[in-house]
């Protein structure tokens, strides 16, 4: 299970642009669509300018329009649980249905199975398809299942450096 998580924790790192965008002070003017909007898709820009308005409604305590360093610590501290909490039932939920022998680990084959799952996946295809054909050719196959096997199989957290200062002199 702990092997998992770093997994999962690269799955969500698209919310760090978000926090980030959610620091910045809302505009005060919107700029003129320069072309009529496709009533089936919201741009990407819009869907971002939507969320940092949200973000600053509801943290934004005491009503001045911008997050400062109390709201946006709170902001950031919600987002944070949020993740955690998402990245635990993710978790919970890969090993339920792929680790076999319930070691608590995805071994080889596990991976695998998990691998081919997640490559018809629309979320998994979009981060890997380089080409924007909308599937994975070999090379792209390839890399995605380096970069998940890569995270599946590094440790859960590193290990502590021994320290490097010199035990001081003993007086005598």
């Amino acid at each position: 299970m702990k092997r998992l998580l770093p997994v999962l924790t690269a799955a969500t790192l698209f919310l760090a642009p978000l926090v980030r965008a959610a620091d910045a002070p809302a505009a005060t003017t919107a700029p003129a669509p320069t072309s009529q909007p496709d009533d089936s898709t919201t741009a990407p820009t819009d869907r971002r300018a939507e969320h940092r308005a949200e973000l600053i409604k509801r943290f934004d305590t005491n009503g001045d329009g911008v997050l400062d360093a109390n709201e946006r610590a709170a902001m950031r501290a919600a987002l944070h649980q949020k993740r955690a909490d998402r990245i635990a039932r993710m978790e919970e939920h890969m090993l339920k249905k792929y680790d076999k022998n319930g070691d608590g680990v995805l071994d080889a084959n596990e991976q695998t199975a998990a691998l081919a799952d997640l490559e018809t996946r629309p979320r998994f295809i979009a981060r890997f398809d380089k080409d924007g054909d909308g599937k994975l050719n070999d090379v792209e196959k390839a890399n995605a299942e380096n970069t998940m096997r890569a995270i599946w199989n590094r440790p859960a957290t590193p290990t502590a450096a021994a320290p490097t200062t010199p035990a001081a002199p003993a007086t005598q």
